[in-house]
C-alpha cells in the first residue's frame, strides 16, 4: 500500500530529525528519546491518528492532503515503490486555510525521503514540484519549518531558502 510506505517514510524521518540533533549536540540518545523524542512522538500520533492528516497506515494522506489550497507529491521509484513525499498547501499553518495576510505564501509540510534514497536528489525533485505548484498557485514565498541540521543543510545550501527565526526558513520564488 503506497499510502502505508508514505506514512512510514515520514515516521522514519521523524527519527532522523532527532538522531540528527543528538548527534550535532553529542547528546545521549537517552536524553533525546526522554525529551525532544517523546515531542515527536506526539506529532507522530497525532498525524497518524484517526483524525490526523497522515491517519493510521497513512489511510488519511489523499483526503488530506488533496484539495484546491494543497498537494502532495509522492516520489515513486521502480514498480511504484514510494521513496518520499512531500506536502505543499497555501498558507503559513498546516492546518488552517490560508488567510488574506498569508494567501500568497506557501508552505512545506512533510517533506521525507526513504533513507536508502537519500542524497540521490528525490528531495530536490520534490521540492521543485513544491515549488512549481506554489507558483502555478499565485504564491510569491515559500515557508518551512525544521529541527532537523541535515535538513537545514539542504534547504539553505541546495534549495537556496534563508533561516529566519528558530527553525523558520524562506525562499521567495521568482
Amino acid at each position: 500500500n503506497n499510502q502505508a510506505a508514505a506514512a512510514e517514510i515520514w515516521q522514519n524521518g521523524l527519527q532522523q530529525t532527532v538522531d540528527a540533533i543528538a548527534a550535532k549536540f553529542y547528546l545521549p540518545s537517552w536524553f533525546m528519546n526522554h525529551t525532544l523524542g517523546r515531542l515527536f512522538n506526539y506529532m507522530a500520533t497525532q498525524a497518524m491518528s484517526l483524525d490526523g492528516d497522515v491517519g493510521p497506515n497513512g489511510s488519511n494522506l489523499c483526503k488530506h492532503w488533496k484539495g484546491d489550497d494543497r498537494c502532495m507529491f509522492i516520489a515513486c521509484a521502480e514498480q511504484d515503490k514510494v521513496i518520499g513525499l512531500v506536502g505543499v498547501k497555501k498558507g503559513a499553518k498546516e492546518q488552517e486555510a490560508a488567510s488574506d495576510d498569508d494567501a500568497s505564501i506557501a508552505s512545506i509540510w512533510r517533506l521525507s525521503v526513504s533513507e536508502a534514497y537519500r542524497g540521490q536528489g528525490v528531495a530536490e525533485k520534490l521540492m521543485l514540484e513544491a515549488e512549481k505548484w506554489a507558483k502555478e498557485n499565485q504564491c510569491h514565498s515559500m515557508t518551512l519549518n525544521t529541527m532537523n541540521p541535515i535538513a537545514s543543510k539542504f534547504y539553505i545550501h541546495k534549495m537556496k531558502y534563508t533561516a529566519n527565526v528558530s527553525c523558520t526558513y524562506t525562499k521567495q520564488l521568482e
